[in-house]
């Protein structure tokens, strides 16, 4: 049973747990507060944090953004300005393209102006000829059948001529051009490949005296010696008073050695009587006969010919002493080999063949005859007497004639020979066979129809020739000068080379009073 004390006991617990319920109550309550407030306060400063870092990511995403569109933008731009360009480098092309044709139009327009003027003076003077063909038409008119025939073949002649002489101009043009060319390359490379010394031969020889004693020697008695010696040796013995040398003078070369070493012997000797005098020249001349074979054999082989007839050797080794116009025959001889051993060398032809009849061309020269042609053909006969084979006799007998005539190496032989005989020097030139040769340039020109006046100048080397303009046409000039060098080369004899200039002129002459 519930006592008073226990119910007051009871009302009191109650009391003071109810007062404790609402005193942890609110202390429960403002620590949940509390709680909720700082948990609060954290969610506000975790959704601050978050809002600027989303902020912070959302600014750089949009900078990336604007930076990617940025480049985007600008690689747009680049590729439209080069598009741009691009189409401004086409338009200026296109634009000089343009100005070009606008250039070319011009000149077009210019020559077909020019073209136009031409024609209208064309189409003036094809009326002009058009009046005289009517008026010629009416002559003809009057001709006959054969009249008129001679006539339009007259014409015909008149313009065949023309084109003829302009297309051989142009063809002799042409062949000019690469034919002098070559054949001037060959030339001097032929003279400028031969080393053989040319010198003239002089008409004296000189002997040393040891004393000027010795000349009373040489005299002798009365004078018996130096005759005897001029009659045995057959030269002229020439004593004066020049100290200490006795002069020999002869035409004849190989008589000329003879006495030189004849009189040699006897002064050397000291005894000089008309029986010395006579054994010293026979000495002499049997010594001179073995010099004439040797130089033969050294000329044959400084020219590289081999396999020669002994006799022939020797027929080449007298050439040494043989002059002709003052040029010694063995160095012209061996200066023709050599040339013409070049030559043929540079163009295909036989060199050996060419070295050998340049070497034997002028042995026909030992004889005493004087005429060119003689002398060709005595060489060739006496080539084939000692036992050289054609075409070497043929070559022989034939290198002064016309080189269109013969064989390529006659060919080449012949210009050997005249480059050898006709450079400066070669020879000694005689006055009246100087004007000789320029008379008979002249009179080879003026037989041409249609010249007027002939000039020879320069001493040969030019002739200059005036035609008749009413005869000779501007288009016959050309063919005019070829005949008249054609016909020079064929008929004249010259050293060297003839220049042919041929001028057509028409002046006009009145006078003021």
């Amino acid at each position: 049973m519930l006592t008073p004390d226990l119910l007051i006991a009871l009302a009191c617990g109650f009391l003071l747990g109810a007062v404790t319920v609402k005193v942890l109550g609110r202390y429960l309550v403002a620590s949940t507060l509390a709680a909720a407030r700082q948990q609060a306060d954290e969610i506000r400063e975790t959704a601050r944090q978050d809002a600027k870092t989303v902020k912070q990511d959302s600014l750089l995403k949009a900078k990336d953004e604007a930076q990617a569109a940025r480049r985007e933008f600008e690689r747009e731009m680049k590729s439209r300005r080069r598009d741009v360009e691009g189409l401004e480098e086409r338009l200026v092309s296109k634009e000089t393209r343009i100005n070009q044709k606008l250039a070319d139009i011009t000149k077009k327009e210019t020559r077909l102006r020019e073209v136009l003027r031409v024609n209208e003076g064309r189409e003036l003077e094809l009326k002009t000829v058009l009046e005289g063909q009517k008026g010629l038409l009416e002559q003809i008119g009057s001709y006959s059948a054969e009249q008129a025939r001679a006539e339009l073949l007259e014409r015909m002649r008149t313009e065949c001529e023309k084109e003829l002489a302009m297309r051989f101009r142009e063809f002799e043009t042409r062949f000019q051009e690469t034919a002098q060319q070559r054949a001037m390359r060959i030339l001097t490379d032929a003279m400028a490949r031969c080393s053989v010394d040319m010198s003239l031969d002089p008409l004296v020889s000189v002997v040393r005296l040891p004393h000027d004693e010795m000349k009373g020697r040489i005299i002798g008695r009365e004078g018996r010696n130096i005759r005897a010696f001029e009659h045995l040796a057959g030269v002229d013995v020439i004593v004066d008073d020049s100290p200490g040398i006795v002069v020999l003078s002869a035409y004849n070369p190989m008589k000329r050695e003879i006495a030189r070493a004849a009189m040699e012997k006897l002064v050397a000797d000291g005894r000089i009587h008309p029986t010395k005098i006579e054994q010293a020249l026979e000495q002499a001349q049997k010594e001179l006969q073995d010099t004439i074979r040797e130089g033969g054999e050294q000329a044959a082989l400084k020219c590289g010919v081999h396999g020669l007839n002994d006799k022939l050797v020797v027929e080449i080794g007298k050439l040494r002493y043989k002059v002709t116009q003052g040029q010694n025959l063995l160095e012209h001889s061996m200066e023709v080999a050599e040339l013409s051993g070049v030559i043929a060398a540079e163009i295909g032809a036989d060199v050996a063949l060419c070295k050998r009849a340049g070497l034997l061309h002028d042995i026909g020269k030992l004889s005493e005859a004087e005429d060119t042609a003689a002398h060709a053909a005595l060489g060739a006969e006496l080539a084939r007497k000692l036992g050289e084979r054609e075409p070497i006799p043929s070559i022989i007998a034939v290198h002064h004639d016309d080189p269109l005539s013969s064989t390529v190496e006659a060919a080449i032989v012949q210009l050997a020979n005249r480059i050898s005989t006709a450079r400066p020097g070669a020879r000694k030139g005689e006055l009246a066979t100087f004007v000789r040769r320029l008379g008979d340039l002249e009179a080879c020109v003026r037989e041409f129809a249609g010249v007027s006046t002939a000039f020879i100048l320069q001493s040969g080397r030019e002739v200059r020739v005036l035609v008749r303009p009413d005869e000779i046409s501007d288009a016959m000039n050309q063919r005019l000068a070829s005949d008249i060098a054609r016909k020079l080369q064929a008929t004249v004899e010259y050293p060297g080379t003839v220049k042919v200039t041929v001028i057509r002129e028409t002046r006009a002459i009145e006078i003021a009073k």
